[in-house]
């Protein structure tokens, strides 16, 4: 496969339903409504499991590829010198919110599942991914400027 850059998912599903490029990487959520009218096809997810919104499609890992694990997240973040008590109300209600049955219908249209955490658990888990995927990066001279 060669890489073909896009100024976003829309471009690029866009070219794929269109059949100038053959297949896409991008989080599911972006291929939902086309995968459920049948304008193109999930080929795989890349979960640890198999995803809620399209649980007929299976993982790489699933079928042999089981480097190609990677999940998308989304976090919030503030500046470094923020308070702790701020971070705590902030946490707190972004918490609170991503109960919210609108809130979580909102995002599964978009093949997004809310988990809230503490800024601790999210700090261990970007150290993780910082481990995991530092070498690589550095190995492959990938920059802010690539």
């Amino acid at each position: 496969m060669q890489h073909v850059a896009y100024r976003g998912s829309v471009p690029g599903v866009t070219d794929v339903i269109a059949g100038q490029i053959p297949a896409m990487f991008t989080p599911h959520g972006d291929f939902l409504a086309n995968h459920r009218t049948g304008k193109l096809r999930i080929l795989a997810t890349s979960g640890k499991k198999r995803s809620v919104f399209v649980p007929d499609i299976p993982t790489f890992a699933e079928q042999g590829f089981a480097d190609l694990t990677v999940e998308e997240w989304f976090g919030f973040f503030a500046p470094a010198k923020t308070p702790a008590n701020v971070i705590a109300i902030a946490n707190t209600a972004i918490n609170n919110v991503l109960k919210d049955k609108g809130i979580v219908d909102s995002l599964a249209l978009q093949g997004l599942s809310p988990l809230g955490s503490s800024p601790d658990e999210m700090a261990k888990e970007m150290r993780r991914l910082y481990e995991q995927w530092g070498p690589i990066v550095k190995r492959i001279g990938f920059t802010a400027e690539s």
